[in-house]
């Protein structure tokens, strides 16, 4: 164990770190068509997505020294990830990663080269079904699906979510609408229990019975191309709208507004 002075002036605020353990911390296989983005496997975390990923090391801050982290994550990287970092990476940008803060090191760059791109997330944010399968997990990849669609803002994250489960019959009207201002943690807590009501059961490593993504649900990849595009230009206009104070409640992910 190693301690961590946050020069507060109390034995409280030291801050008691862990050495890094591959096995602790995870395994990251990028797979932007797995629906479970996150599983247990064998007692290991894998995730398959990358803001998943990155969220979870985000976390680990403060109870790993950064140093440490930088110089360690690249043993969490698997299959098309540790390709990328053995093949596509130059030694200088090697090197960077070892030197720069997380945030603008590893972070930026393990964002960039594996999130959803930005029209295909808005897409899979439009096809979410929260009739069935596990609405809580589904919550947490829409959340996902919307950061890698640049919708960063928790008031409009959370309106997203809301707008996605009242439109089910199964949990219309279950839970108010949010409250500007309210923390997204409290409606993913509110979504968590109300998932356990319904008595959904996962799988044993976590992955329940849901689908994988399909973005190819037309038979063509143009057509996902173009109905994404018609779902970013629909984004703009509803936000120019929310901007202008028209619609004050609407959703403006790329999903109708209220009626």
């Amino acid at each position: 164990m190693q301690h961590l002075d946050t020069n507060l002036g109390s034995e409280a605020d030291t801050v008691v770190t862990s050495p890094w353990d591959t096995g602790e911390v995870g395994l990251f296989y990028p797979n932007n068509l797995k629906n479970n983005h996150v599983k247990t496997k064998h007692h290991t975390l894998i995730f398959h997505n990358v803001y998943a990923f990155v969220s979870h090391l985000r976390a680990l801050i403060g109870f790993k020294l950064e140093n440490e982290m930088r110089a360690n994550i690249q043993s969490c990287l698997r299959e098309e990830a540790l390709e990328w970092f053995i093949t596509e990476l130059n030694n200088s940008k090697r090197h960077a990663l070892q030197t720069l803060p997380l945030e603008e090191g590893w972070f930026k760059q393990l964002l960039q080269r594996f999130s959803v791109p930005p029209r295909r997330a808005l897409f899979r944010c439009e096809r979410v079904d929260f009739s069935v399968g596990n609405v809580y997990r589904k919550t947490h990849n829409l959340v996902r699906n919307l950061q890698a669609a640049g919708k960063h803002d928790e008031d409009k994250q959370a309106r997203a979510i809301w707008r996605k489960l009242n439109s089910s019959h199964h949990y219309k009207e279950s839970i108010p609408l949010p409250k500007p201002g309210a923390p997204l943690s409290k409606l993913l807590r509110d979504i968590h229990f109300l998932s356990h009501e319904n008595g959904y059961q996962e799988n044993d490593d976590g992955s329940g019975c849901d689908d994988d993504y399909d973005d190819n649900i037309h038979g063509s990849y143009e057509v996902v191309q173009m109905e994404s595009r018609e779902l970013s230009v629909r984004s703009q206009q509803l936000e120019c709208l929310e901007d202008s104070n028209v619609l004050h409640s609407c959703f403006v992910f790329g999903i109708m507004p209220l009626r």
